[in-house]
């Protein structure tokens, strides 16, 4: 299926010199269409062929660009080149048949081959342009063209006057229903990934781009617990302000920004407890160092967790006083001095 194509007039038979952009499957059969864009110079025996690296999507706009620069063509889709190729040199056609050429838009009348679908516009360029510029031009002509040698068609076909049909009537004309800004055209996930972002070609792109980075902003939560009359919080305000700039400054140069929201917690009780989240009780000091136990308060899992053997003496067992040396379950605790007395045993 064909969109535009180079029509010989002269002889429908003739293959040298000839361009063509549309949509087929890459192995033959019917499925897995994907863009293609085929090429054969008057001094070439053989088409080459490019073909995108993904199906095309029914029901979606895309922009299709394709180049050939005398020694290598390209295809572009929705701004970003898809296939490179260079087994064509030299000119497509010489002069004299140049005369002989026609543009063809909407398929293969010869071969009864039609594209059944929607074209938003159409240019065509004496030159071969740059990624920049098919960037630039994708949603309307770059200034620099307009009124240019370079530019020899630029069509929206909002009227037909120009153009004439091979077969039949003229294509209907309708409203557009392009989107109207870049970022409402599809980008599919690479093979494996889950989105566009898992894609390299993309990670790149938005690394070295800074300036096509939307900002963002991220909402984040800072719970401070404290006593009842706001004293010991867990964090200063001094603190909360500190880490909030170094995030600020941190992420300014991918245009990220955040936005704090602060929440005090005014509660004594819950203030002086230590809350360890993931600790089973029952494996502390089971000989086995769980990373959710090491905590002072559990005597770093009950000695599991300590890079080094220390030296609990047995004079200061059951001293009076918890001896941090002797805060093991194999010390029973240092003999009991390092269990809270009375009704703070819930502490923990």
């Amino acid at each position: 299926m064909l969109f535009p194509d180079l029509f010989d007039e002269c002889s429908r038979k003739s293959t040298n010199g000839r361009w063509m952009v549309g949509i087929r499957p890459e192995n033959g059969g019917t499925a897995r269409a994907k863009f293609t864009f085929l090429l054969r110079t008057e001094s070439s025996s053989s088409d080459s062929t490019l073909f995108s690296d993904k199906t095309f999507r029914p029901d979606t706009w895309s922009h299709v660009a394709a180049t050939y620069d005398g020694d290598t063509m390209k295809l572009y889709i929705n701004g970003a080149k898809v296939a490179v190729g260079s087994s064509q040199k030299g000119n497509i056609f010489s002069e004299t048949d140049r005369k002989c050429k026609d543009l063809l838009l909407g398929g293969d009348f010869v071969r009864d081959a039609f594209y059944r679908g929607e074209m938003d516009k159409f240019s065509l360029f004496k030159i071969a342009l740059d990624h920049k510029d098919i960037i630039d031009c994708m949603f309307s002509i770059s200034e620099r063209f307009i009124n240019g040698a370079d530019l020899i068609i630029s069509d929206d076909f909002q009227d037909l006057k120009t153009w004439r049909s091979k077969r039949g009537n003229l294509p209907e004309i309708g409203p557009s229903s392009m989107p109207l800004v870049s970022h409402d055209m599809h980008f599919e996930a690479p093979p494996c990934g889950e989105t566009v972002c898992d894609d390299p070609e993309a990670v790149f792109s938005y690394r070295d781009n800074p300036e096509l980075r939307n900002e963002k902003v991220i909402r984040y939560r800072v719970i401070n617990l404290m006593n009842d009359d706001g004293t010991k919080p867990v964090v200063t305000n001094e603190q909360i302000r500190v880490q909030h700039k170094a995030l600020l400054k941190a992420f300014e140069p991918y245009n990220i920004t955040f936005d704090l929201n602060q929440v005090n917690i005014r509660n004594t009780s819950l203030r002086e407890r230590v809350i360890m989240i993931g600790c089973d009780p029952r494996k502390i000091g089971d000989g086995n160092c769980q990373q959710e136990c090491a905590h002072g308060t559990t005597g770093n899992d009950g000695g599991d967790c300590d890079l080094f053997p220390v030296q609990c003496k047995t004079e200061s067992l059951g001293n009076g006083i918890c001896n941090f040396e002797c805060n093991k379950a194999i010390h029973y605790y240092d003999k009991g001095d390092c269990c809270l007395p009375g009704d703070m045993v819930h502490k923990t």
